[in-house]
């Protein structure tokens, strides 16, 4: 008996040995493109996604490229194709909203109100991070120009910045149309955008005619007040394209948008580009780029980090030269990635990765 027990603990001993060098996954995807969810804090009305992963701190220095960002960044784009399709079968939630649009045009245009901080770039800053101490390293640059929120409520460092700010009523829910018609006063932020990714049963899933109805309801009386208005976005998932068409066919000639939001997510810069010509000219309005990513929510495998490097190269030369870009956004100032490929992420611990290094300081090196 003495002897068998030995020979039981030497076995369990050794499986114990094995499973303590088997590979560790430190990052999946759905194939379903399972588009990604903010984490805004206290606001209830946004889910996380099962698969996500974490930025990991890295020592690096504010004031020049951290470490790993290369020399001469990759010229040629992956060789991938995707089309960004959306399979997501979750049902939509119900629309609280019932008010009808107004029928009186406003009379009154949408302007900028004056900041104290002026920029020379493009950079957007898609922020749900709260008041974080790292604010102060995206504010030090002057090529950020806008900070954009998944809310209505803005950080007092963001809102104490002098930057454009927009903020947005995220779905038609009850709740949150309390809180943005609280917070949407005059002076509070200078744009305000309709619903997030309408398209999209995870998201802020709103149909046509209901976010027409809030539109004329919340959204387009701020032009009033100063705001300059943003349509609702959708993912860019094909029906994204025909959503927004369809809006404005319904919205009419007092709809009153000022500016269209657009995302995108894949991993072919030459689809990025067609993708935002494709707004542009459809819609005859400015664009903001207000999410992006080189990730593949498609397929498994993910763009490796010199994909990246080379997508963000040509990204970043591209909406600078484009007149009809206001500003864009990257996807990745957070800590929590909710399912976009962490090698996209954008901070490393306490400062810039090498990748938002490079996005802050206009692609240099």
């Amino acid at each position: 008996m003495h002897a068998k027990l030995l020979n039981i603990f030497a076995l369990s001993t050794l499986a114990v040995l094995l499973c303590s060098f088997a590979p560790t996954q430190t990052f999946a995807v759905s194939v379903q493109k399972a588009h990604v969810a903010r984490h805004v804090p206290n606001h209830h009305g946004i889910a996380k996604k099962k698969k996500r992963g974490t930025c990991k701190p890295r020592s690096s220095s504010s004031g020049s490229p951290p470490a790993g960002t290369p020399a001469s960044q990759p010229t040629n784009p992956p060789d991938q194709n995707n089309n960004n399709n959306n399979n997501n079968a979750s049902p939509p939630p119900s629309s609280s909203t019932s008010s009808t649009p107004s029928t009186s045009p406003s009379t009154t245009p949408a302007t900028t109100p004056a900041t104290t901080h002026s920029g020379s770039g493009k950079l957007g800053i898609a922020w749900a991070m709260g008041d974080d101490p790292r604010i102060a390293l995206l504010l030090a640059s002057p090529n950020v120009v806008i900070f954009h929120l998944w809310t209505s409520t803005i950080p007092d460092s963001v809102k104490n910045s002098g930057l454009p700010v927009s903020i947005m009523l995220w779905d038609t829910s009850s709740s949150n149309i309390q809180t943005f018609v609280q917070n949407a006063q005059p002076g509070y932020a200078t744009h305000a955008y309709g619903m997030n990714e309408v398209n999209e049963p995870t998201q802020g899933y709103t149909s046509v005619p209901d976010a027409v109805s809030a539109w004329y309801s919340y959204i387009r009386p701020l032009a009033n007040q100063g705001y300059t208005l943003g349509s609702p976005c959708t993912t860019s998932a094909p029906d994204g394209f025909d959503w927004v068409t369809s809006f404005f066919q319904q919205c009419g000639s007092d709809c009153n948008v000022n500016e269209v939001p657009i995302h995108w997510y894949d991993v072919q810069f030459s689809d990025f580009q067609t993708y935002v010509e494709k707004w542009s000219d459809a819609f005859k309005l400015p664009i903001r780029v207000t999410e992006f990513a080189c990730q593949n929510f498609n397929g498994p495998n993910q763009p490796s980090m010199d994909d990246i490097w080379s997508f963000t190269a040509q990204a970043i030369a591209y909406l600078d030269g484009n007149s009809n870009v206001l500003s864009y956004a990257p996807f990745g100032f957070m800590d929590d990635m909710y399912n976009v490929n962490p090698n996209d992420c954008l901070f490393s611990g306490s400062t810039l990765s090498a990748l938002g290094w490079s996005y802050v300081n206009n692609g240099s090196s």
